[in-house]
């Protein structure tokens, strides 16, 4: 009733115009700035009035103690989501995330990046994975809880910034999950966390533009170039866009005091780093190298665009029967002397499905529609049953019958719907990348042309600031620097900032209002429409349903909580069985590392740097990757080889396949193998492969390998069995 008063007084002395005696009165001035008492700052929004119009929309709530800790309850259940299910779905690195793991490894045994190895592009990247082996131990599982600690942390950023861009909590999770859903590549981490948080600060500065913010605003521009530089470039364009948006009003003049301010705080923070690169390298060979390697990998890509399959005709959706695999399975054993049509009889009353002679010729398996559990309690009474199994007699429940979220969808028959021809082709997997890449490519446009649109008339809780801009500011460069060929796995690499521009788009197309009724219905239709059909595309592109099969999340809480303690395990426990990558030589791993010492070297003449991370042992000649596309052979090779003959490298391993060309491009190296190494062994792999184990002549050796028969070098004792 107080509260009712007061809104009520606060109502009458606006109407009489006393809003600036209400402001002066209740609010304790401060050098700086002011505070306010959050209870009487929601009365005044309750009365219409705003406390703080600029770029946040009409009413400023951010001093609402509640509302504050309300907008962070549903980012944090989002990032803990991410982090779960990325973890729990966790299949095998990408062999290309092993590129910078390999790097890791060469730093925490003593290497320095540029001084003992060639650095194309991304120190902080490897400083990471190296941080997080120290942190966590030197696992793989130290490079998983990086990878989806980070995808968490991107989650909850997006969901947040959603929220406050929409006004909907609703839709800043469903942001959120979209970014999840996308399944994008444990080794993109980097871009889909780096662009929100650039955007949360931008905005921050948008709001506040003062000196704090600025240095925040350098500051993660120059950690995004140390982490990898493509990623500064675009940091600083998103950063220049919130310096121009936020002192365009202000003249040239002060937009070009701030960007240099701006540009001088990044170079700040990452001059340390450019010195040393000047004494070690100097900084236009460093750039020279890594520009070649960047020109090189943008020319790799297929820039064909992606074309739509046709769709054909017939029934939308279909229900299936369900087959004998999808049903639980229990035994009976029938008294003896009963005949096959009595028995028959029994099966048809019971509803007992798919009669099957087990192998002991006494009992039979039948399968059941669950959870059948009338059909179970006559069978238990039916005297004609000498014995039962596959159930409970006492609960009757099924031992093997649907569980969890799966049991639900057999008890509403979700789980015999299916799509008919029509849908599966209109979102298969081809026609949902096909559209996911177009839309995405668009966001940013169709955003812009939208606030051209709405900012003038959009309503709270809705927002059309320039934080829409500087949203399509931070977007653009990044999706057309990431989104290329292969389509499918790229495509998730601008879900960092792409589920943010969606969900404003539906919610700006949704809370238009033009003058006819029809017309207003028809645009709520079409955005809730167009929300539906990208949440099934994203679900379609990254094969969600195989990947929640897979992980067993249609499964009670053991089973995945097993599946979580196996993949703990198998990350752990070197050599780490299970993690391998796709192509073949892990049956080497084990060799190579209890025959080397830790000092030594491998050098692997293919692209495979996985073998360097399994076996624990860096890698040879300063190069991770032998691979003559990426820059002429010549700028480097005599490096490499200088460095080989310092080295101590008693293995190399060569795929059979690929070393001509190892030897056409890399001549004076191949020369200096072929007089000091020796060919050992040759491990055929499956898919045809050969990798052929070369060994020192000069290096003596300690004994044999009894498991695979090959030379061993060292003492034999730094095989790592736990």
């Amino acid at each position: 009733m107080r509260r009712r008063n007061e809104r009520g007084r606060l109502e009458n002395e606006t109407a009489r115009g006393s809003t600036f005696t209400i402001l002066t009165k209740r609010f304790v001035w401060k050098k700086g700035g002011k505070r306010r008492n959050p209870l009487t700052l929601r009365h005044l929004q309750a009365a219409g009035q705003c406390v703080r119009p600029r770029f946040d929309g009409p009413c400023d709530e951010r001093y609402d103690a509640g509302l504050r800790v309300k907008l962070l309850i549903l980012p944090m259940l989002a990032g803990i989501v991410a982090f779960l299910f990325r973890f729990i779905t966790h299949g095998t690195f990408s062999n290309d995330h092993y590129v910078h793991l390999s790097l890791a490894q060469a730093v925490l045994l003593g290497d320095w990046p540029i001084r003992d190895y060639t650095e194309v592009g991304a120190p902080f990247m490897v400083a990471l994975s190296a941080a997080a082996q120290t942190i966590f131990g030197r696992e793989l599982f130290a490079e998983l809880m990086l990878t989806v600690i980070s995808l968490g942390v991107a989650a909850a950023v997006t969901c947040w910034a959603a929220a406050r861009l929409t006004g909907s909590q609703t839709l800043g999770f469903l942001a959120a999950l979209a970014q999840i859903v996308a399944f994008p590549r444990l080794y993109g981490y980097l871009k889909i966390t780096l662009y929100p948080i650039l955007f949360v600060i931008g905005w921050a500065y948008l709001r506040r533009p003062n000196g704090k913010r600025l240095a925040a605003l350098g500051a993660w521009t120059a950690f995004a170039f140390l982490l990898r530089h493509d990623h500064g470039v675009y940091s600083a364009i998103g950063g220049g866009a919130a310096v121009i948006i936020a002192h365009w009003s202000e003249g040239p003049r002060r937009v070009l005091q701030r960007a240099a301010a701006y540009a001088g705080l990044v170079l700040l923070c990452v001059s340390p780093y450019l010195a040393y690169v000047q004494l070690n390298v100097g900084l236009v060979e460093y750039f020279r190298t890594g520009l070649q390697v960047s020109r090189t990998e943008a020319q790799r890509g297929d820039w064909n665009l992606p074309r739509f399959v046709p769709v054909q005709s017939g029934p939308i959706v279909l229900t299936k029967p369900r087959s004998a695999d999808d049903l639980p399975a229990i035994a009976v054993r029938w008294r003896m002397g009963l005949s096959d049509d009595d028995r028959h009889a029994h099966e048809r009353s019971l509803g007992l499905l798919y009669p099957e002679l087990r192998d002991d010729g006494q009992s039979w398996r039948y399968r059941v529609e669950p959870p059948a559990t009338e059909a179970l309690s006559q069978l238990v009474r039916l005297p004609d049953a000498a014995d039962t199994g596959g159930f409970d007699r006492s609960s009757l429940r099924l031992e093997n019958g649907p569980r969890g979220l799966h049991r639900i969808a057999v008890a509403l028959n979700l789980d015999r719907i299916a799509p008919g021809p029509p849908l599966e082709d209109l979102f298969g997997a081809v026609n949902s990348t096909t559209l996911l890449f177009y839309t995405v490519w668009l966001l940013p446009a169709v955003t812009l042309v939208l606030w051209l649109v709405r900012h003038r008339s959009c309503r709270p809780p809705l927002r059309c600031g320039p934080e829409v801009l500087l949203l399509a500011a931070v977007a653009m460069p990044t999706i057309a620097g990431l989104v290329r060929s292969p389509t499918d796995v790229r495509i998730p690499d601008a879900f960092g900032t792409a589920p943010i521009l969606a969900v404003w788009v539906i919610a700006a197309t949704f809370s238009a209002r033009p003058r006819a009724a029809a017309a207003r219905a028809a645009v709520k239709v079409l955005a809730v429409a167009a929300g539906i059909t990208l949440a099934i595309a994203v679900a379609s592109m990254a094969s969600l349903r195989e990947k929640i099969d897979e992980a067993d999340l249609r499964e009670d809480s053991s089973v995945i909580l097993e599946r979580a303690h196996g993949i703990i395990e198998r990350t752990r426990t070197w050599p780490w069985t299970g993690e391998w990558p796709a192509g073949g030589g892990s049956e080497l791993v084990p060799y190579l590392n209890r025959c080397t010492d830790p000092q030594d070297r491998l050098l692997v003449m293919w692209n495979a740097p996985q073998f360097n991370v399994f076996s624990r042992r860096a890698f040879a000649g300063g190069e991770t990757l032998l691979v003559p596309l990426f820059r002429p052979t010549a700028t480097y090779e005599p490096a490499v080889l200088e460095r080989l003959r310092r080295q101590s490298v008693p293995i190399v391993l060569a795929d059979r396949d690929q070393l001509p060309e190892f030897e056409k491009a890399y001549a004076a190296i191949s020369m200096y193998l072929s007089k000091r190494y020796r060919q050992a062994g040759v491990f055929p792999q499956d898919g045809g492969q050969q990798i052929i184990v070369f060994v020192d002549r000069e290096r003596r050796q300690s004994g044999t390998d009894l498991e695979l028969n090959l030379p061993c070098f060292g003492d034999g004792q730094h095989a790592l069995n736990r």
